[in-house]
């Protein structure tokens, strides 16, 4: 967010060609990104045929609708064809974090989502606006940015940054997140 604040500037054709190869840097991003989940989670026949169907109605079933069947299939589908393989592959999580550092970090998390809204209403600072709604956006969301967009479009700090990095729209890092960033439309 801050590297769109600050590439409103760049408007020259260096500039452009600058924005250019971070998309296309991000491309590369992405695919390797796609390319690690897919040996990761279908490492066997199985898998990956149950990973090719739920794209397929993805692809076949446009919409919500077709997101949530190809979930429903491929819990189904490992349920019933997968089972037995994580039974032998099941070992304990290992944490190599401390009790203590773990109730230390769960703190200054609850800390600052409590805090930072308190601050803003105190401080009236923008800055501090636009790091509470950015931080609740992300300490609230497990996903993408088309989850994220819908909280921080809600927020009066964002969007009164957006309207000043409109010129940027679909560039820069934060097109990194999956889904639509339409807080600066």
């Amino acid at each position: 967010m801050l590297f769109a604040i600050g590439a409103v500037n760049l408007d020259g054709p260096v500039e452009q060609g600058l924005v250019i190869c971070l998309k296309a840097v991000a491309v590369a991003v992405v695919a390797h990104a796609v390319w690690g989940m897919a040996k990761v989670l279908t490492p066997d026949l199985r898998r990956f045929l149950i990973g090719i169907a739920a794209v397929a109605l993805v692809l076949l079933l446009l919409g919500n609708l077709g997101q949530l069947i190809a979930i429903g299939f491929g819990v189904i589908a490992g349920i019933v064809w997968c089972c037995k393989l994580m039974g032998a592959q099941a070992a304990p999580l290992k944490v190599a974090i401390s009790k203590r550092v773990g109730v230390m970090r769960a703190g200054l998390f609850a800390a600052l989502l409590i805090g930072l809204p308190v601050l803003t209403v105190v401080i009236e600072n923008p800055w501090v606006s636009l790091t509470d709604a950015i931080y609740r956006a992300g300490a609230l969301v497990f996903d993408g940015g088309h989850v994220a967009s819908p909280i921080l479009q809600a927020e009066p700090a964002v969007l009164e940054w957006s309207a000043k990095i409109s010129s940027l729209r679909g560039t820069g890092p934060h097109t990194r997140y999956p889904g639509h960033w339409n807080v600066c439309q």
